[in-house]
């Protein structure tokens, strides 16, 4: 007997690079609301997964975001910092 598993859907991932140290995971939310009025983003559409460090010291944060956010961000310039 087959099983068929029809596979979820998974909202869009954002990669932000070069984001300030003083940002930590849990407000990176609260800082792209509050600093990019004019994007006029809801709260609970942009979850950050996690940070990391590349080998040149720079450090990157891979958001989730909704496909209209992803959109708005992507033709937007964002401001973090």
């Amino acid at each position: 007997m087959l099983e068929v598993n029809v596979p979820k859907l998974r909202k869009p991932i954002l990669f932000i690079r070069n984001i300030p140290q003083d940002i930590a995971v849990e407000n990176i939310e609260e800082t792209v609301l509050t600093q990019n009025p004019e994007l006029s983003m809801k709260p609970g559409e942009v979850a950050a997964r996690f940070k990391f460090k590349t080998n040149r010291g720079a450090i990157n944060m891979v958001i989730e975001v909704g496909p209209e956010t992803r959109k708005t961000l992507l033709q937007n310039k964002l401001k973090i910092g």
